[in-house]
């Protein structure tokens, strides 16, 4: 095609709820150059992503393909079920102008790859997060011939996949996601603090706070044995859970890991310390309540919730397993705490309860938003030049 042409690409979602994957797609959306660019979002179900894209006016397509977990495709009917999901996809994609596919889930690569090898056109597919074995076999198997782009999120994650994976000529390269510098800044002489003035609390309780969906590899155990290893000594601490299941219908062992997280409060006795706030569309007055804010992930891509807490100015412990610790590690204000290590944890937020009081002010890592589509924009006119 033309180089100056108006290109397509395509956008497949797996979820239409709001997780850390899917605030990327949208603010990408947001920021794209629409006068070089038409995105396309297509996803299987209505929900907070759809409409908050058909807010920017993007046009939004709904397949009714199903989402499941890549161990139960061995079932035969789950199989079968997604050869006629692919099939579905493959007319869309037959009779809809797709010049750029843009992907980020092997199940994703599952259902396109008939029709791209058929028809050539070029993948960009985002790793996010750290594949295990049987992800990375498929994932090896389905990108050869169909992926031509890999973008990582942090270079930890593409040291990761460089050292794992068989490339067959894949370009691949780090992109970090963005933040909203306007929304996420320090808070203002005389701002009010939101979660003091709803929990009715005194300035003398220190806030430590957790951000991200309830899921194992989040991490929210570890929060939780570090805060009932602070409270044996202290009483002036709320620790916060902010977060919700989400995609329980498809990973319903979600749901058994947070009645595990209420019944070990509940055993220890932490019910009137540790408050479980449920999902919350107020994240930068949130962070801006805290007086410390933690990521205990056990892995994390990225990490754009240690992102935004750096850019809100507030002291941040965080695991070392988490990808934006490469560009934070020396920062004032960051805690770097051993993966998994609820001890470590526990240090690293008593340090910050005691180094980090004052607000910090920050110079914006990894960038905005608009800064990561620029360079996804860079890519796609990469893949429009080599078809």
């Amino acid at each position: 095609m033309n180089a100056n042409e108006r290109y397509t690409v395509l956008f497949i979602a797996l979820y239409a709820e709001m997780g850390g994957g899917e605030v990327a797609v949208y603010r990408l959306l947001k920021e794209l150059d629409k006068s070089r660019c038409e995105p396309v979002l297509l996803v299987n179900a209505e929900g907070a992503l759809t409409e908050a894209v058909r807010g920017l006016g993007v046009r939004t397509e709904i397949l009714p393909f199903r989402t499941v977990m890549l161990k139960e495709l061995i079932r035969p009917s789950v199989f079968v079920r997604m050869m006629n999901d692919a099939n579905m996809v493959t007319k869309f994609l037959e009779t809809n102008r797709v010049d750029i596919i843009h992907c980020g889930d092997v199940l994703s690569l599952a259902l396109i790859a008939p029709a791209v090898k058929r028809k050539k056109i070029p993948v960009l597919y985002s790793v996010i997060f750290f594949y295990e074995w049987t992800r990375l076999i498929l994932f090896n198997m389905l990108a050869l011939g169909t992926v031509s782009t890999i973008v990582t999120n942090s270079f930890l994650i593409e040291e990761d996949l460089r050292r794992r994976m068989v490339l067959m000529g894949q370009t691949v390269r780090t992109v970090y996601p963005g933040i909203d510098g306007e929304a996420f800044r320090p808070k203002r002489t005389g701002e009010r603090n939101l979660l003091r003035e709803e929990l009715h609390l005194p300035e003398s309780v220190k806030l430590i706070g957790t951000i991200g969906r309830i899921d194992p590899m989040k991490g929210q155990l570890v929060f939780l044995r570090a805060a009932e290893q602070l409270l044996r000594t202290r009483n002036d601490l709320k620790f916060l859970i902010i977060g919700d299941v989400q995609n329980e219908n498809v990973m319903p062992f979600l749901k058994e890991y947070e009645e595990q997280l209420k019944k070990f409060v509940t055993d220890n006795g932490l019910q009137e310390q540790v408050l479980f706030l449920g999902h919350r569309n107020d994240i930068p007055d949130v962070l801006r309540s805290l007086d410390v804010a933690v990521c205990p992930s056990v892995s994390e891509g990225f990490g754009l919730s240690v992102a935004e807490a750096y850019a809100t100015g507030i002291p941040v412990v965080t695991g070392n397993a988490v990808g934006i610790v490469e560009l934070l590690r020396n920062e004032p204000g960051m805690f770097i705490a051993e993966t998994g290590d609820s001890n470590s944890f526990a240090s690293g937020i008593e340090q910050a309860l005691a180094d980090g009081t004052e607000l910090f002010h920050r110079p914006s890592k990894p960038g905005g938003w608009d800064v990561q589509a620029r360079k996804l924009e860079e890519c796609y006119q990469q893949l429009i030049h080599q078809s």
